[in-house]
């Protein structure tokens, strides 16, 4: 059982209770980049260009993540690589922001994938709670 505490729509930005052994540990939220989100989801071109790896913005109709680019260039001056924005449309059973983790749910099995192989997560409604759950992602070329 996990439970999460913050607005954040990143989970590590977060912080995270676990129940292990019936006692509750906190792992602490890591340092998170200061997101400079545009104003709003239709300002974002998915796929295009955005400035700092791992940010995450979420907006009601949908959350968009700045990930690497696996298996593209790599800039010969500095040798960065490409980010660019992943955005995943909210539907009527995924709203956006996401719920936190440990936030009830009413649909046990339901999945809802807010970016896990751009480096976001996916929810699992499990047991009236959504926990995270964790799919197979591909792997980079």
């Amino acid at each position: 059982m996990q439970c999460e505490y913050g607005t954040n729509p990143d989970l590590h930005c977060n912080q995270l209770a676990v129940c292990q052994a019936s006692s509750w540990s906190y792992a602490s939220a890591s340092n998170c980049p200061v997101a400079m989100c545009p104003a709003t989801y239709e300002d974002i071109q998915a796929g295009g260009h955005c400035p700092l790896p791992q940010e995450t913005c979420a907006y009601p109709k949908g959350t968009c993540i700045c990930s690497e680019s696996t298996g593209g260039p790599v800039r010969l001056i500095d040798a960065s690589i490409a980010t660019n924005w992943s955005c995943f449309d909210a539907t009527v059973a995924c709203r956006s922001p996401r719920p936190d983790i440990g936030e009830p749910c009413a649909d046990d099995a339901r999945k809802c994938d807010y970016g896990s192989c751009t480096g976001g997560i996916e929810l699992v409604c499990t047991d009236g709670l959504w926990q995270e759950d964790f799919p197979l992602c591909p792997q980079a070329n």
